[in-house]
């Protein structure tokens, strides 16, 4: 349709989209007309986007005449997180659960690829073979109509790319905390007999909480039956796989002799940008940079900061060996070495390196831990506030709630796609809550009524109670100032008496 040009074409819009209910529409409509504050289509976009009725997404869309895709199966699109060479990722919200999730969507004209296709699905299933507080998790995948999509973990976060470009290098600790997380999601990836090939700080989202999330298995594979993997022979031989600031050089050369060895090579690229805001290599085109990768070392980084350890930057030296032999091994192996500058927890991220929402999902998210977190007062476990969570930050097992996967897509590439199949080019936009148990007091046998028996493991079992014995209570004396005064006018009178008998007794003998 075209873009509405009248209040009454935006009602219209509106309405067939299904984004809200018709009873609410025209009551509300009526109240701004009556205040003056609904003249044209953008006053009543604007307004619904201010009062948390609409996304920024969802006005966009509708102002421009789209009313399609909004609604689907079972889920309803919030707005749009990202974009790649393939496909689109939107936060949508389950529209009977009311959970959010991030979807991945295969534009209609792509899946008409077999190919394409094939590669979709593959990524859905390493996903699903994944289960790591560091790694995306992967729900569900379907089909609706045309689109084939990917439900999977939301993560509301940004990616380390988008953090260093906009806010500059990080400091160490804090970039050793986060790449000692993305080494353990590496090795529970490489324990399932998987290779990413595509590690890159667009595929490493940090989410509000400091926990980092690997993200876009698109180019993963299962080394396990590498011989068998047509869909690997008759693809990856028609172009580059991997990133070329990132890639190892022996993937660059030969795809299939690549293993965990070459993301721990891309890992250490990674580790590079977060310190020095740059990747290692600065040639102008990819051939450049894939020599480059090839022939050259890069500049160590603690030249490019001198406050950088020494034995920070010759662990990046190593994980970015060109010969494979002479890297660490296996991720686990990154992970120890960083130990001694990942002892003491971080602190979350601050709020401005996190991505802005608008208002309606902000009234979302909001509205999902209303529901969520009031089942779990009964229970002794209760939400943690950001200022609780550092030490949950040190440790990459911690888990987390999580992806925004809006870095799944790769951070050049201006290209989007709405759920109708639509591509266009617009521009880049730039919270489940953990919860944690806690100690609280419950019915039953106090602390002093437990008994533990080491031999047992340690297992408390319930004593015999001794009978409970109460002591008296203490006796107290608590004078009111108006018996006070009756006292003392009491003694008075006494005291006068007494001397007037005297007074008296003495006459008498004289």
């Amino acid at each position: 349709m075209p873009p509405p040009t009248t209040v009454e074409a935006f009602v219209e819009l509106l309405e067939k989209s299904r984004l809200i209910e018709a009873a609410q529409i025209e009551p509300y409509v009526l109240r701004l007309r009556a205040e003056g504050l609904c003249n044209r289509p953008k006053d009543l976009a604007g307004q619904m986007l201010k009062d948390g009725m609409l996304t920024e997404f969802q006005v966009r869309q509708l102002l421009m005449g789209r009313w399609r895709g909004f609604i689907f199966g079972k889920y309803k699109v919030l707005e749009q997180l990202g974009s790649g060479g393939t496909s689109s990722v939107f936060l949508c919200e389950h529209t009977l659960l009311r959970r959010h999730v991030a979807i991945k969507i295969l534009p209609a004209i792509r899946a008409q690829n077999e190919t394409t296709l094939a590669r979709f699905y593959r990524e859905a299933r390493a996903a699903a073979a994944l289960n790591h507080p560091n790694i995306v998790r992967a729900f569900d995948v379907d089909q609706e109509g045309d689109l084939h999509y990917i439900v999977m973990e939301f993560v509301d976060g940004a990616s380390l790319y988008d953090i260093v470009r906009q806010h500059g290098p990080m400091d160490v600790t804090r970039a050793c905390h986060y790449i000692r997380q993305a080494a353990c999601g590496l090795q529970h990836i490489h324990e399932n007999r998987l290779i990413h090939r595509d590690i890159k700080p667009g595929n490493l989202l940090l989410d509000r909480q400091g926990t980092i999330k690997i993200l876009d298995l698109g180019l993963a594979r299962f080394f396990a039956n590498a011989a068998g993997d047509s869909l690997t022979t008759r693809f990856d031989n028609q172009s580059l796989m991997g990133t070329a600031d990132y890639v190892a050089p022996e993937q660059a050369m030969d795809l299939h002799s690549a293993d965990i060895r070459a993301d721990i090579y891309s890992l250490g690229a990674s580790f590079y940008y977060l310190l020095a805001g740059r990747p290692p290599f600065d040639g102008k085109t990819i051939t450049q940079k894939l020599i480059q990768h090839q022939t050259q070392i890069p500049t160590p980084i603690a030249e490019v900061r001198p406050e950088v350890p020494g034995e920070v930057s010759n662990l990046i030296a190593r994980m970015m060996r060109k010969n494979p032999e002479e890297r660490f091994q296996t991720p686990v192996e990154v992970v120890d070495a960083l130990k001694p500058w990942t002892q003491q927890p971080i602190a979350p991220p601050p709020d401005q390196e996190m991505p802005r929402r608008s208002a309606a999902v902000a009234l979302h998210l909001a509205a999902e831990e209303e529901v969520s977190i009031p089942r779990l007062a009964s229970s002794g476990i209760r939400r943690l506030s950001k200022t609780r969570l550092p030490s949950s930050t040190s440790s990459p097992s911690s888990p987390s709630k999580s992806d925004s996967s809006g870095a799944l897509a790769d951070p050049q590439s201006p290209v989007r796609a709405d759920p109708s199949g639509e591509t266009h080019t617009e521009p880049r936009s730039t919270s489940e809550t953990d919860v944690h148990p806690v100690s609280r007091p419950v019915a039953g046998p106090s602390p002093a009524a437990q008994e533990v028996t080491p031999e047992h493991g340690g297992t408390a079992k319930p004593a015999q109670a001794a009978p409970e014995r109460r002591e008296p209570p203490p006796r107290t004396v608590t004078l009111r100032l108006g018996t006070l005064l009756i006292l003392l006018l009491a003694t008075s009178l006494c005291a006068g008496l007494a001397s007037a008998l005297a007074v008296w007794l003495l006459l008498v003998r004289l």
